[in-house]
């Protein structure tokens, strides 16, 4: 069945390290876009943070942000569907994360709040994206639902992290590993499989014709639910198990010979081969 509509992945997927969309993927996108393929971008970012990346494509979709629990308008700038964490289960992070003298990081209203600033400004800027404001008391600053909670640590210390939340808060909600520095928490029933569902509905295209790439464990519910799921080559494991088929790693132009193989029929060619990364 045609492929209608294609959600990509951001970090890992759409870029690498440097923030950059490759030629190669760029005009595969265009190419996408002038086939009448609408494009979403699903990502654990919020709105203002892949802005410049959805205006340089001229992605016009709807897009799906934190880890599926905001899907906003770009046309009208207008949020059109919103899941939250509910403020208790924030504060008893911020607690815990006070006591295990963790480094956690708040998603409010589109800002990030948090107590110092433990990297440069530069980290914060590659990967959040977000005005940061630095608070005295986190808990006091957190007044009413986050979008999301995250957690910041080195590979190792970030695995801990991991498996303590997964065992504190259970099935209260999700705790995922979004990369190996990082662990969020977000809202039961906030996806990003849940928010494509959604989109693809509102738009009146069938699960079929729905094709979705990602790499990282959030990425995991869209590449299962899509009619067609593509895991990249960098992916995790329980990512690529679940995807019907594993394309290049990112610094291989995966998402776009998947793009080019799936979407636009056609097998690469030798100027694609001479234009990876």
């Amino acid at each position: 069945m045609t492929i209608r509509l294609v959600a990509l992945d951001v970090d890992g997927t759409l870029v690498d390290t440097d923030m950059l969309v490759s030629p190669r993927l760029r005009r595969t996108i265009k190419s996408a876009q002038e086939a009448g393929v609408l494009l979403t971008l699903a990502t654990g970012r919020g709105p203002r943070s892949i802005m410049p990346l959805v205006l340089d494509l001229g992605f016009t979709m709807p897009q799906i942000c934190y880890q599926g629990g905001l899907i906003y308008d770009v046309k009208r700038a207008q949020i059109l569907h919103r899941t939250t964490l509910s403020l208790a289960l924030a504060q008893e992070a911020i607690a815990w994360a006070q006591s295990a003298q963790a480094d956690i990081s708040v998603y409010i209203d589109g800002r990030v709040y948090l107590e110092s600033l433990r990297h440069s400004p530069a980290f914060y800027d590659r990967w959040f994206g977000l005005p940061i404001h630095v608070v005295p008391d986190l808990a006091a600053a957190v007044t009413h639902n986050p979008e999301k909670v995250l957690f910041t640590a080195e590979s190792s210390v970030a695995d801990t992290i991991h498996q303590t939340l997964t065992q504190r808060f259970g099935r209260r909600l999700q705790v995922l590993r979004t990369h190996e520095m990082f662990v969020e928490l977000v809202a039961n029933g906030s996806s990003k499989g849940q928010a494509l569902a959604w989109l693809a509905h509102e738009f009146g295209i069938e699960r079929a014709q729905v094709m979705a790439i990602g790499d990282s464990e959030n990425d995991l519910s869209m590449v299962s639910w899509a009619g067609l799921g593509i895991a990249m080559g960098n992916a995790v494991p329980d990512v690529k198990a679940a995807a019907d088929w594993i394309a290049p790693s990112v610094q291989e132009d995966g998402a776009a010979v998947a793009l080019e193989q799936f979407v636009l029929n056609r097998a690469p060619t030798a100027a694609d081969s001479m234009t990876v990364g």
